[in-house]
């Protein structure tokens, strides 16, 4: 296992090129919000939700209908990852059937302890790292639902929200206001 990497902000003026995970990957979403498609598929990233990276495969990542974004990167070795995997999805040779694992409430503390490490020294731990891949294996193997599809006018009206939130996080906020967040 690596060191967790912190991927900086992307933006709207970089063009999607494709890239591969050498390592089973697990990224947290901590701010901003991006499609990512890979060979399981494609899904819109946002804050609170993981990426999910399968080792030696094909990934690309775009921010059409957004600023950018910031995410935290566990990166495991195929044994590290099947030793994570036959403890908390019952099965060593694991591999992930979806791109993302949606925001849920049950892993919103484990979203805070990962924002959390960013901002201590040294970055992150492998206690962390193991953390993180075991509470995502469990959901995802616990049936957590992730079948949606979303258009892409949705995609860019869930992005317009997701912006006026991060913009307007001060303020009260109405429903009606992120309705008709276009700014």
């Amino acid at each position: 296992m690596g060191d967790p990497r912190i991927r900086l902000p992307r933006g709207t003026g970089d063009r999607p090129f494709e890239e591969q995970h050498w390592t089973f990957t697990i990224a947290a979403v901590l701010e901003g919000s991006f499609a990512y498609r890979t060979d399981t598929g494609r899904g819109l990233m946002h804050p609170g939700s993981f990426v999910l990276g399968n080792s030696g495969k094909s990934f690309e990542c775009g921010h059409d209908h957004s600023r950018g974004d910031r995410c935290i990167a566990f990166q495991f070795s195929t044994a590290f990852f099947e030793e994570i995997a036959a403890t908390a999805a019952g099965s060593i040779r694991y591999q992930f059937h979806a791109p993302l694992l949606p925001a849920h409430p049950k892993l919103t503390p484990l979203i805070s302890e990962v924002h959390a490490a960013t901002l201590r020294a040294p970055l992150g731990t492998a206690e962390t790292a193991v953390e993180v891949a075991a509470h995502v294996l469990r959901a995802i193997s616990g049936h957590l639902p992730n079948d949606a599809v979303v258009s892409a006018g949705d995609e860019r009206r869930v992005c317009d929200a997701i912006r006026y939130i991060e913009d307007h996080y001060a303020e009260e906020l109405e429903l009606d206001d992120l309705a008709g967040s276009r700014e």
